[in-house]
């Protein structure tokens, strides 16, 4: 050890009762920065984008994925705000769902399945504000149960939908939904 390094860990052990001395139990105690502790870079303080948010092909696939994801979270867990809010005014479709599933969460109806999934993606169209897919979806069985407890079940199927979805100043949003016949 040098003498200079034994010098100041003494004047920094006599100095501390001194600092501490003019705290009352009202005042803090002054805080010492941890030295192992570095502070956070530009990097690690700005997050990177989530691909579904990125304008572009991808990121309209990315927010399909999206997309299906919080129709599961309405259809499952009765949470419809996020899925309007993911969807335009103009989407029949979502909104039918939207209602649909309202509507159930407020009269007692019971919903039980797995959630959908999208197995294929493929871009019908392109343009700089729109992107138009074919979704290739897996829906499970499905089972609604009414308040007065008839029974519905959906066998479980695959399809193939349309789907565009727009670019605005909220990032992508579903524009329309064509469930096929």
């Amino acid at each position: 050890m040098s003498y200079s390094f034994v010098r100041r860990v003494a004047i920094a052990a006599a100095a501390m009762p001194l600092l501490l001395a003019g705290c009352t139990d009202d005042e803090p105690v002054p805080q010492i920065p941890d030295p192992t502790t570095s502070s956070p870079t530009a990097s690690e303080t700005t997050a990177a984008p989530e691909p579904r948010e990125e304008q572009t092909e991808d990121g309209a696939i990315a927010f399909a994925r999206h997309w299906i994801d919080l129709l599961n979270d309405a259809r499952l867990e009765f949470e419809t705000e996020p899925l309007a809010n993911a969807s335009t005014p103009e989407c029949a479709t979502c909104s039918n769902y939207v209602s649909l599933i309202d509507e159930w969460q407020s009269d007692g109806t019971t919903y039980v399945s797995k959630p959908w999934r999208i197995e294929q993606v493929g871009v019908i169209s392109s343009e700089a504000d729109a992107v138009e897919l074919g979704l290739r979806i897996f829906r499970p069985v499905e089972e609604i149960t009414s308040p007065v407890g008839e029974v519905e079940k959906n066998r479980g199927t695959r399809a193939t939908y349309a789907a565009t979805f727009h670019w605005g100043d909220s990032g992508w949003r579903m524009h329309e939904l064509v469930i096929p016949e």
